[in-house]
């Protein structure tokens, strides 16, 4: 069935972009995560340095 092919590859490709962009948005997310917590982290000190 050569009509296939074309359909096989444009379904792998789809999947292909989107599993990347759901690795960068979990990496985003992750790297985001990491540093607000670090600001809070860093804000809660200097509040109890201040009291």
């Amino acid at each position: 069935m050569p009509q296939m092919a074309p359909m096989l590859w444009s379904v792998l490709f789809m999947y292909f972009v989107l599993l990347v962009a759901l690795l960068m948005k979990l990496m985003f997310f992750e790297s985001f995560c990491a540093v607000e917590e670090s600001v809070r982290k860093t804000k809660v000190v200097k509040f109890d340095w201040k009291w």
